[in-house]
C-alpha cells in the first residue's frame, strides 16, 4: 500500500522519467544529425581548400604571364626607340 503523504509522488516521477527517457531520444537524435553535418561541413571544407590552391596556382600563372607581357612590351619599346634614334 503506498504512503499516504506522498501527494501523488510516485504518478508524477513516472511522468517525469517518461519524459526525461523522451528528452534523452531527442538529444541522441539530435547529436546524430550534428555528427553527419560536421562530416559534411569537413568534406566541404577539403573542397574549397583544393579549389583554393588551384586559384593560387592560377593566378600565380596569370600574374607571371602578365608580367612577362608587360616585360616584353617595355623590351620592345626600348628597341623601337633605340632604333629610331639611331
Amino acid at each position: 500500500m503506498p504512503p499516504e503523504n506522498d501527494n501523488g509522488w510516485n504518478e508524477y516521477k513516472k511522468l517525469v522519467m517518461d519524459k526525461l527517457d523522451n528528452y534523452k531520444e531527442d538529444l541522441v537524435s539530435i547529436f546524430n544529425k550534428l555528427e553527419v553535418m560536421n562530416k559534411d561541413n569537413a568534406d566541404k571544407h577539403a573542397k574549397v581548400l583544393s579549389e583554393i590552391s588551384a586559384l593560387k596556382v592560377k593566378s600565380g600563372i596569370w600574374g607571371g604571364l602578365s608580367g612577362a607581357v608587360s616585360a616584353i612590351g617595355a623590351m620592345l619599346m626600348a628597341w623601337v626607340m633605340s632604333k629610331a634614334r639611331g
